[in-house]
């Protein structure tokens, strides 16, 4: 099946548990801007975790405000690499993840989760180091 070629604007995303960074991209390839997000979902306590996914939600609408019209909305997706910790990031990330999810279903936006060695063999077959 062949994909819909993006014509405007594509949001990127590198979600973790404290660094989260984003990267607004015109489908010609150009950079347009990019950050890191502050509000991230790093607590899932009971007591914490619905005002942190309260708190990200507001900051994910926020950018995509920021952003203006969205074609698509690209993140990476968290797999935990062999003999690395990270089990518990696993549970922060998706619900970043599934928060980004259902923001993009409400504006209609296509979500594209891809893995890191997607994008990274993808960077390094088209751009040298």
């Amino acid at each position: 099946m062949k994909r819909d070629v993006c014509r405007g604007r594509l949001l990127a995303m590198d979600p973790g548990k404290d660094a989260f960074a984003w990267c607004l991209v015109s489908c010609n390839g150009r950079n347009m801007s990019f950050g890191m997000l502050q509000s991230t979902v790093s607590d899932i306590r009971d007591q914490h975790v619905n005002n942190q996914i309260r708190r990200f939600k507001h900051a994910i609408i926020k950018l995509f405000n920021t952003c203006g019209e969205l074609d698509e909305v690209v993140v990476e997706r968290f797999q935990q690499r062999p003999s690395k910790g990270g089990g518990g990031n696993a549970e922060y990330i998706n619900i970043m993840i599934g928060v980004i999810a259902v923001v993009c279903l409400k504006r209609n936006l296509r979500l594209t989760l891809v893995q890191a060695s997607t994008w990274k063999n993808h960077m390094s077959s088209h751009y040298s180091p």
